[in-house]
């Protein structure tokens, strides 16, 4: 596992540990191999329809159909129009699924909202690691509740955003 920042390491650990102490101890084998091997593969599946340019329509198979995601993501593509991302890794119980993945893409338009609001297209590609939690309902993400957990900062300290604050003189 290629986890270069320590907060998300510690996040994935403490997720995995919770869901596997939560399940009986003679269901942790093959079951848990089983539930693993299966959220690898939809989110596998996910990330490839939502790295494709017609990803508006190829994640709908992933969602419920009072999902909103199209909606939050759609800006975030525009400003981010070659946002390609690849999974590196995904521990699940069945019904939680937990994913860490590594983000690619270009700062290449405005962004309505968030850390990026009302900072200007620098061109600068980055890469930033995340890190995905949701619970699946019929083979679906459930829209309530998904976490999400991103490496702003250094996402930002990338595309060459001044974000931290500036330290004041000692006098």
């Amino acid at each position: 596992m290629d986890m270069k920042n320590p907060i998300y390491l510690f996040i994935f650990l403490v997720a995995n540990l919770i869901m596997i102490s939560c399940q009986p101890q003679a269901a942790q084998t093959a079951e848990t191999v089983d539930h693993t091997a299966k959220a690898t593969e939809f989110i596998n599946n996910w990330f490839t329809a939502l790295n494709s340019s017609n990803w508006e329509e190829e994640v709908k198979a992933f969602l419920t159909e009072d999902d909103s995601f199209a909606e939050f993501h759609k800006p975030f593509r525009e400003a981010f129009p070659d946002y390609h991302a690849t999974v590196k890794e995904v521990i699940s119980d069945g019904e939680t699924i937990v994913a860490y993945i590594k983000v690619k893409a270009s700062h290449q338009g405005d962004f309505p909202f968030g850390e990026f609001k009302g900072v200007e297209p620098s061109g600068k590609t980055a890469e930033w690691e995340e890190v995905l939690a949701s619970r699946l309902i019929d083979g679906k993400f459930s829209p309530n509740p998904t976490f999400f957990l991103a490496d702003n900062l250094g996402r930002m300290q990338q595309f060459g955003i001044d974000c931290l604050p500036k330290e004041k003189d000692s006098e």
